[in-house]
């Protein structure tokens, strides 16, 4: 393919500085479909003043008018991590819009979508912190039941060990409790 001589052409590099954006951009623009550009000796892309003007137009439809935010910037707002924010976005619970270069940029609507939602992480509390109701006591005595057991088991040994003494000292006397109390104590 030989390239007239009167039609200007860019190098990558070139066309990426008048477009301000970067070369991979210009890569993945041409991966993607929308251009096409042209290619020199030695295989390298030659982008023609058509070429660029063309990716003007798709990258200004592509820009959005409201004020975009980062994955980072978006998970500072929403107090998550950034791999909350991408999952999110992957199960549809934040709309993300990609830039040129492929990256996820979020509008200040999705993220207040989001904000309005209840699957909005709840916030931990501060120093200050007063709750705004008290918690009901456990009226439930289960927790306490292996407590009470044990407790219920020593009570019970005792006055059976009570009980067997004092039978033994009374039989062994003959009857007279009385007398068997005073001798032994």
């Amino acid at each position: 393919m030989s390239l007239s001589a009167h039609q200007k052409f860019f190098s990558i590099g070139e066309a990426s500085n008048i477009l301000n954006i970067s070369a991979d951009t210009l890569r993945r623009s041409e991966k993607k479909g929308k251009i096409s550009p042209k290619r020199g000796r030695k295989n390298e892309r030659l982008y023609s003043l058509d070429d660029i003007i063309l990716l003007k137009g798709i990258l200004k439809k592509s820009l959005p008018t409201q004020k975009m935010y980062s994955v980072k910037q978006t998970a500072n707002l929403l107090n998550v991590s950034n791999q909350t924010i991408r999952r999110w976005e992957r199960e549809g619970r934040i709309k993300a819009v990609r830039s040129a270069g492929g990256h996820r940029r979020f509008t200040s609507d999705s993220i207040q979508s989001v904000k309005d939602k209840k699957y909005q992480p709840i916030q931990k509390p501060t120093e200050n912190f007063t709750p705004t109701q008290t918690p009901i006591p456990s009226t439930s005595h289960q927790s306490n039941f292996p407590i009470f057991k044990m407790m219920s088991f020593v009570t019970l040994s005792s006055l059976l060990v009570v009980f067997v003494v004092l039978s033994t000292l009374f039989l062994n006397s003959g009857g007279n409790i009385r007398s068997t109390l005073r001798q032994n104590i």
